[in-house]
């Protein structure tokens, strides 16, 4: 794998540091005692996590096990850390659960801290009962206690962000919106064909026999989520019918309903539903935009309905309000009062596991939802695994190829996780075509987090064929129309899907 020489000299300086810590650390009855001048600093401690990506060539986990890393991550995050507790199979608080919450509650509050209160960032969240909650650790002692507690399941940093070993323009990026764009695009005629009733058809909807496919099957009935920016106003084709044009052509009688989930650091209320990146409403469109007549890209499942969540900023979870927005927003879509709701895509993700979000995949999962994740979305590739969540064996990981052979797109990952995978870059470097950002705007989008888009689209086409089915019929569907399958290839997993195979 790829590292530059800053990468390699700081691991080097990382590990030299930890050997050195790990004299300090005395293990005595389960207790831990770790000098304070002996913390990692944030540049050692982002040099440790990534030469354990690159080691194991997994997303890296917070450990209780190694409390010097543990420490060294709450307090590079100005102390903010999420605990969590042992719960019951459906993540429900048990009574044991509860008295564990009380117990960090009141070890938290017994802290000789100035501003207790403000010590306790979450309690319970405002619409439900939830198995975590994030407050500050200001000492070691107090980390030393909770990990002691019998029914505590995990402490992780809140908000902890790489941004110090890698080139100035990875960092900036992580800084400055990455996956946003808004500016739209002219579609070149190569790059689509028009249809009926006067729309365009990218291209890589022929190379998937999407376009075939719809002879079966339109999406109609089924729900999917987006979790991502939300959804543009200025867009008037993803707006609800009594305002824009979601119905329209021959997209009818569906829904699309935008919520806000994302809370801004520093702030109690929700920042709305409209999307200030750009990200969320390409992907919303790829998936779902209507087929009519208005000579603009349409979208895979384009009789489907739509639920935009604005859970992120951007595509990279680098913040604590981001980490909480999406766990929130996939809480709620995972919810199995959600009947109609069966497809939840997560085109944002992380190189470390963050829990809260793990735990609400694992619930939806459990809740007959089918999850479908973007295989990486960190900035040029220098993880070249699937980061977190299409980590995980409750999603379906896809990637982004290019046109003619099995290549990786600019922006996409491989690796031994990805599921499955969609052609979304041409020989000639261009991309997919979708609705961009203003009314009557068109744009080009790449990147694994296209490839989840056009797959949870897939997916909808094949649940409103089978609507009888659960998610895990329609998962083994989707992977079966894979070209390799029953194979599974070690980078790009069962291949490219074919869409009417899969509605067959």
């Amino acid at each position: 794998m790829r590292k530059s020489t800053l990468i390699l000299g700081l691991v080097s300086i990382t590990l030299l540091g930890i050997n050195s810590c790990s004299k300090e650390i005395i293990k005595e009855e389960n207790q831990f005692f770790i000098q304070e001048q002996e913390i990692l600093s944030k540049t050692a401690l982002e040099s440790y996590i990534l030469n354990e990506v690159e080691t194991s060539g997994k997303i890296f986990e917070w450990s209780m096990n190694k409390p010097i890393i543990l420490w060294s991550g709450i307090r590079s995050t100005n102390f903010k850390a999420t605990i969590g507790f042992k719960t019951t199979e459906g993540f429900k608080l048990t009574n044991i659960s509860k008295s564990t919450k009380k117990e960090v509650l009141k070890t938290i509050l017994s802290q000789k801290s100035e501003g207790k209160d403000a010590l306790v960032l979450k309690f319970d969240d405002s619409t439900e009962e939830v198995n975590y909650i994030d407050v500050k650790i200001k000492d070691i002692t107090t980390l030393k206690k909770i990990i002691a507690l019998p029914n505590v399941r995990f402490i992780e940093p809140a908000g902890f962000t790489m941004e110090t070993v890698f080139p100035y323009t990875y960092a900036r990026a992580q800084r400055t919106g990455y996956g946003c764009t808004n500016k739209g695009a002219t579609i070149a005629s190569e790059d689509s064909r028009t249809i009926k009733p006067g729309c365009e058809l990218p291209w890589n909807f022929d190379k998937h026999k999407i376009y075939n496919a719809w002879s079966k099957s339109t999406g109609k009935g089924i729900g999917i989520g987006y979790i991502d920016t939300g959804v543009s106003n200025n867009q008037k084709l993803l707006k609800p019918w009594k305002w824009g044009g979601f119905n329209d052509g021959w997209s009818n009688g569906r829904t699309i309903s935008r919520i806000g989930a994302f809370k801004p650091s520093g702030s109690t209320g929700f920042d709305g539903y409209k999307d200030q990146c750009g990200h969320g409403t390409s992907m919303i469109a790829l998936g779902a935009a209507p087929r009519n007549n208005d000579g603009l890209p349409v979208g895979v499942a384009y009789n489907c309905n739509v639920i935009s969540y604005r859970a992120t900023e951007d595509v990279i979870l680098n913040t604590a309000a981001e980490e909480e927005g999406v766990a929130r927003a996939i809480r709620w879509a995972g919810s199995s009062n959600r009947l109609n709701l069966k497809i939840i895509s997560v085109s944002v993700g992380y190189l470390y596991s963050i829990s809260k979000i793990k735990d609400a995949i694992k619930r939806a999962d459990k809740n007959g939802k089918l999850v479908v994740a973007s295989a990486g979305t960190s900035p040029l590739n220098y993880f070249t695994g699937v980061t977190f969540p299409g980590n995980m064996s409750e999603t379906i990981a896809a990637t982004g190829v290019k046109e003619s052979g099995y290549v990786r797109s600019l922006g996409s990952h491989v690796g031994s996780k990805v599921d499955v995978t969609i052609a979304v870059e041409r020989a000639n470097g261009n991309t997919t075509p979708t609705l961009g950002y203003d009314k009557g705007k068109a744009d080009y989008v790449s990147g694994s987090s296209t490839a989840a888009s056009i797959t949870s689209g897939i997916a909808a086409l094949i649940w409103a064929k089978y609507p009888n089915w659960d998610n895990k019929q329609v998962k083994q569907r989707l992977l079966s129309s894979g070209e390799f399958y029953p194979n599974k290839n070690s980078k790009f997993g069962y291949g490219n899907i074919n869409a009417l195979k899969a509605v067959q």
